[in-house]
């Protein structure tokens, strides 16, 4: 959406939004030889998304709200009914 979203932020590289992990960690590497400290190298799988920011909110994670002070949110639907009214 960066390049064809008016309020998209345009950026490159491509930013990444990492979501809930999918699968099991799988560990390449633990090293605990030495007693005061052990290595854990694990690979996991994960969910992921483009970032599509704009301004104040994100597009690909629209349900997201912004929060406007300590007790009240407005979502990105309630921000553009709001600006065209």
């Amino acid at each position: 959406m960066a390049f064809s979203h008016d309020e998209v932020i345009p950026h490159f590289p491509p930013q990444i939004i990492i979501g809930k992990q999918t699968q099991k960690d799988s560990e390449f590497l633990v090293y605990d030889e030495n007693p005061l400290v052990k290595v854990v190298i694990s690979e996991i799988t994960c969910e992921y998304n483009y970032s599509n920011p704009t301004m104040y909110f994100n597009l690909s994670i629209p349900h997201i709200d912004l929060r406007t002070n300590a007790y009240t949110t407005i979502s990105y639907a309630q921000m553009k009914q709001s600006t065209f009214e």
